[in-house]
């Protein structure tokens, strides 16, 4: 037999402008790009081996490491890849200008977003997961399996399974649930999207079938789609019913549905609050998530006219409401419209119309499972005293499939209720209390304010008292909330440590920080926490 190569069946179709190589050649810069791609990490690994270490660096986090001056990486391997993409972004600086140019020039040229933001008509954006959740497969259709999956999505549990279990929580302590789904924008304005008119709301093919599920799950459901269609209408009279640059709705559309649902409720003709009115001023989420420019935006700022009433969360009411930041859009400062806390959201246009004070448990980014999670926490006798729990959620967040719900950090999980009964804590009295602890507990927290959908929160930590320094003793143990970061920046309160001892200046929850109560981040449970700015280190 001939060790002669057979000849090559293609050389014809080869244009004469190939680079050709031999073969030793090609296996040269094979094993050379293969060696590039490997022995880093293999390095790393030998480098690291025999060291007493529960875990080794990754390529490159010694360098981000010394560059922002972190310690040693203590988290997941999983969290460890977030953060470390995330401060690459952050550490090579010359590339954040250069990207926010590119989406510029592809706004002012294309007419096109990013990932998050679609860009409509007459100065309309939109959010492209909520696209996603009006138009793809949905909570009750099984999405195709693909190579590419990630393996975790099949733990995802689907809506209506938790909603169900939760309901069925609810009636064994004799508390009826209310679900309101806020339409999703584009079901309402689908002309400013794709310049085609509709002839009513455009809803998810499913809609009709999750309707019905709720229902039997022993849920009462208030749909919002047909009245925000009337009201849209009107729109030359009262305004648009969504903001065109943010996901949220107007504050018209808000103040109808808290009408709305107060009607639903039969309750009314209570308490009467009292009413101002303001203007308040935000460029919109969709325009942040668009990431421009800050010296050359070309979106103008939106103004709205605030309806503010004075009326305050009450734990003590037999009324819940659990919601998003569609509860706390014109509530929260950190959503953008205003320096301080507002007092103009829902929560509070639902009190005036119920005519009775609500307990609000409202979390930005939480409506899926959070805020059901704090809520159960609550002592086992609180929460039998409760007749209603209203559950306002984005409808989007109900309608996403498997994978874009795992890819928007929506998560359906069930709940476990809190068994215990209340436990009477001593109030701080007027002027505070001084106090050394020590760190018993601290609740969990991302590692990486960026990562986040907003830009404050505070969290929880546990103390146990052993000194009283000024004022009384309020209890034995604490529950103390410390503000996490503000701006995305870390505080320095973040930085407790478990079994250090503090000093600590408290203050009433309710009267120090109130904004906070929108941006929880809590794994204890308690009805009265306390507030200390700085926990200050004993040595």
């Amino acid at each position: 037999m001939s060790s002669q190569p057979l000849p090559n069946p293609y050389e014809h179709e080869l244009p004469p402008e190939v680079l050709r190589i031999g073969r030793g050649a090609a296996w040269l810069v094979t094993v050379l790009f293969i060696s590039l791609i490997g022995l880093p990490p293999l390095l790393n690994d030998f480098r690291e081996m025999g060291r007493e270490k529960t875990v080794r660096w990754l390529p490159g986090e010694r360098f981000l490491a010394a560059v922002s001056g972190q310690d040693h990486p203590r988290q997941s391997l999983p969290e460890r890849l977030k953060l470390f993409e995330s401060s690459l972004a952050e550490h090579l600086h010359f590339v954040a200008p250069l990207r926010r140019s590119a989406q510029l020039a592809m706004l002012q040229g294309l007419h096109s977003g990013n990932a998050k933001t679609v860009v409509g008509l007459e100065g309309w954006l939109f959010y492209r997961p909520e696209i996603k959740a009006l138009t793809g497969y949905g909570p009750l259709r099984e999405e195709p399996r693909s190579v590419a999956s990630d393996p975790s999505v099949r733990n995802w549990q689907p809506p209506l399974p938790a909603i169900a279990k939760f309901a069925q929580q609810l009636k064994e302590r004799n508390v009826e649930l209310w679900i309101v789904p806020v339409p999703m924008k584009e079901s309402i304005y689908p002309e400013m999207l794709t310049s085609q008119t509709a002839a009513g709301p455009v809803t998810h093919p499913q809609q009709p079938q999750v309707a019905e599920e709720l229902s039997r799950s022993g849920a009462k459901v208030l749909w919002l789609d047909q009245l925000f269609w009337e009201l849209k209408k009107q729109d030359a009279e009262g305004g648009p019913v969504y903001l065109k640059q943010d996901t949220h709705w107007s504050p018209r559309a808000m103040e109808a549905a808290a009408a709305e649902l107060a009607k639903s409720l039969k309750e009314g003709a209570g308490q009467e609050f009292s009413r101002s009115e303001i203007t308040a001023q935000s460029r919109g989420d969709l325009v942040e998530k668009l990431n421009l420019p800050d010296h050359d935006n070309p979106f103008p700022m939106e103004s709205v006219n605030l309806h503010v009433v004075v009326a305050k969360s009450d734990p003590q009411s037999p009324i819940v409401l659990l919601g998003d930041s569609f509860v706390n859009i014109y509530d929260d400062p950190s959503l953008g419209f205003g320096e301080a806390p507002l007092s103009a959201g829902f929560a509070q246009h639902l009190m005036a119309a119920c005519g009775k004070p609500i307990h609000v448990i409202a979390k930005n980014g939480g409506g899926a499972t959070t805020v059901r999670e704090q809520f159960a926490k609550l002592p086992d006798d609180v929460v039998r005293q409760k007749k209603v729990v209203i559950w306002v959620l984005a409808a989007r967040d109900l309608f996403l499939s498997r994978s874009e719900a795992t890819a928007n950090s929506v998560e359906w999980l069930d709940v476990t209720f809190n068994s215990q009964h209340s436990v009477p804590v001593t109030t701080v009295p007027e002027g505070g209390s001084e106090v050394e602890a020590v760190v018993t507990g601290i609740s969990e927290f991302p590692a990486d304010p960026r990562t986040t959908p907003y830009a404050s929160a505070v969290f929880c930590v546990r103390y146990r008292v052993e000194r009283v320094i000024a004022g009384s003793k309020p209890a034995d143990e604490l529950f103390i909330y410390h503000p996490l970061f503000q701006k995305r920046e870390f505080q320095p309160a973040a930085a407790v440590q478990m079994g250090r001892r503090y000093r600590l200046k408290l203050q009433a929850w309710n009267e120090a920080l109130p904004v906070f109560q929108q941006t929880l981040l809590d794994d204890f449970n308690t009805l009265d926490p306390y507030y200390a700015e700085i926990p200050i280190p004993i040595p």
